[in-house]
């Protein structure tokens, strides 16, 4: 039989680890709110000597635009939500017509846009859906290029995200490099790609 000291210490000793494992939890809820918080502004940024460019344009969603301006960039730094990806972007917009994205020499790849009467009519962007609901805009400057969005998807997932909900699927894993947007649909699908080093 257990003694009355014995009881209340293995009383103790459960409500002790209870507490831990609560603290835990909160700790881990709360730091995937606050990321869910900085994941709904989206930034694009460049400053390499060796672009040039003057414009700007206009989005709302990743499917309407508008932009004036002729640029390139290099090593240009765009993030969608927690993803990131990082290349040299074309730019040339006449108002009713454009295209921006990757080097255009290349024919559209992941991320090109081509916008006529500002309808994206060739949007070859391989981000999440979640992330594709955005409105922002960027500069081009000489040889700085930025840009700031407000991803309308993410602010979604930040809500739902209060009651257990995570549409993005960003709760449960993270990386530590920046991500390729060729592989981000198998990493949104829950798949990890080989060459991606994702951590618990």
């Amino acid at each position: 039989m257990t003694t009355a000291p014995a009881s209340r210490a293995l009383a103790r000793a459960t409500a002790l680890g209870a507490l831990l494992l609560l603290t835990a939890a909160c700790a881990e809820y709360g730091k995937h709110r606050l990321l869910d918080i900085t994941d709904t502004f989206d930034t694009k940024l460049s400053c390499d000597w060796e672009s040039m460019g003057i414009g700007a344009k206009v989005e709302v969603t990743d499917y309407i635009g508008v932009g004036a301006g002729v640029g390139r960039h290099h090593g240009v730094k765009e993030s969608y939500g927690r993803w990131e990806r990082t290349y040299d972007q074309d730019f040339l917009h006449l108002v009713v017509f454009g295209i921006d994205g990757p080097p255009l020499r290349d024919g559209p790849t992941p991320g090109t846009a081509i916008c006529s009467v500002g309808i994206n009519c060739c949007q070859a962007s391989r981000a999440p859906m979640i992330d594709r609901f955005r409105i922002g805009a960027e500069v081009l400057l000489f040889n700085m290029n930025a840009g700031l969005y407000l991803n309308l998807g993410e602010m979604a997932d930040l809500l739902v995200g209060l009651v257990g909900f995570d549409p993005a699927g960003d709760d449960s894993r993270y990386w530590d490099a920046a991500l390729d947007l060729d592989h981000l649909d198998d990493l949104h699908d829950g798949e990890a790609h080989p060459d991606v080093d994702w951590r618990p």
